[in-house]
């Protein structure tokens, strides 16, 4: 987690928000919605920042505790695991809020392991007001380009230099997520053990955990998810 400690200090400069998703994903909620919006894997908070401007009440849980310290000036991110987002959202949004939306951006959901989807699931159904979504982003797991030997294009920001590639993991349901950060003439080197969930399996989780409808696109226009071709997968669940 160390390169990641470091990595906060520019993630911003790598990662800059894409305005384009803020109206997309406002599009895929409810007039009448809860203006409330929860973000897993907050980072920095860009995207809380955005939403905050739109008129929303927001709050982003993140892992990382030196991405919460660089969190966004005027949005609220917290310490903490996904896992207990409901405790944690209970807390900040009011026992039994519910959202207009729950985020799960970034290809943040394979950080899970397997065992801990079926409840995690069920935590963010109870938390999504109905007819509401949870707007999953990903990569396409069925794609079969998207394993071992998957090197990702490089972000080059300066002298920065981001690089990250899969390798074979432990097990046969996981990835190693190999991390190369290039930074001030040095370079750090972290290796995270992801686990995949291809769309069936995250749609079967999804339904098990009361969505009742759930639709996949491949990208945030909302073009048709090809399952054997597209890269990324936006899953929303209502």
């Amino acid at each position: 987690m160390a390169l990641y400690d470091r990595l906060s200090a520019v993630y911003d400069r790598l990662f800059p928000t894409n305005p384009s998703t803020f109206p997309a994903i406002e599009a895929l909620i409810p007039e009448n919605a809860p203006r409330r919006l929860l973000d897993l894997g907050a980072a920095t908070g860009g995207h809380l920042a955005g939403f905050k401007e739109r008129g929303w009440e927001v709050l982003g849980i993140e892992l990382n505790r030196a991405m919460v310290a660089k969190a966004r000036e005027g949005v609220r991110v917290i310490e903490g695991s996904m896992l207990d987002a409901e405790a944690l959202a209970g807390r900040y949004f009011g026992e039994g809020a519910r959202c207009g939306a729950v985020l799960c951006l970034g290809n943040t959901l394979p950080h899970l392991r397997p065992e801990t989807i079926a409840p995690f699931f069920s935590a963010i159904r109870r938390l999504t007001a109905p007819g509401c979504p949870f707007v999953v982003q990903m990569l396409n797991y069925a794609n079969p380009a998207v394993g071992a030997g998957f090197v990702f294009p490089d972000i080059v920001s300066g002298d920065i230099v981001f690089s990250r590639r899969y390798e074979a993991g432990a097990g046969m349901d996981s990835l190693i997520f190999v991390t190369d950060l290039s930074l001030d003439g040095t370079v750090m080197t972290d290796r995270t053990e992801l686990y995949p969930l291809p769309p069936a399996v995250l749609r079967n989780a999804l339904a098990a955990a009361g969505f009742d409808r759930i639709d996949f696109f491949a990208d945030w226009n909302r073009a048709d998810f090809q399952e054997d071709r597209s890269l990324y997968l936006i899953a929303v669940a209502r």
